[in-house]
């Protein structure tokens, strides 16, 4: 069984989401020198690499802003649930991604 420390999943999710952004980053160094692309599910390979990283790191910025919100006001727990619905709907709909819904 892998050590997951003391964050768990979210530490896991979080070196993920570097990891794919490391990849994209060189992906893109290496087709930019080369002068070709790649193409995956209709956006470019660097982008898709993106677009996962920015889902792991919601998921671990929604699992510790929850742990923040339950311990507020209510008031405070509405504003995380709207983030939150907001925050995905932008990933989603191509908010620094254009090309991942279209």
């Amino acid at each position: 069984m892998s050590r997951k420390g003391r964050t768990g999943y979210l530490g896991m999710f979080a070196f993920a989401a570097m990891l794919l952004n490391a990849i994209a980053w060189i992906i893109k160094i290496i087709l930019d020198a080369t002068n070709s692309s790649v193409v995956v599910m209709g956006m470019p390979l660097q982008n898709l690499f993106t677009a996962i990283a920015s889902i792991l790191l919601l998921i671990v910025a929604l699992v510790a802003a929850y742990d923040y919100a339950q311990r507020q006001s209510r008031g405070w727990r509405i504003l995380f649930w709207v983030l939150a619905i907001v925050s995905l709907l932008s990933i989603i709909f191509g908010l620094g991604l254009p090309n991942f819904i279209k």
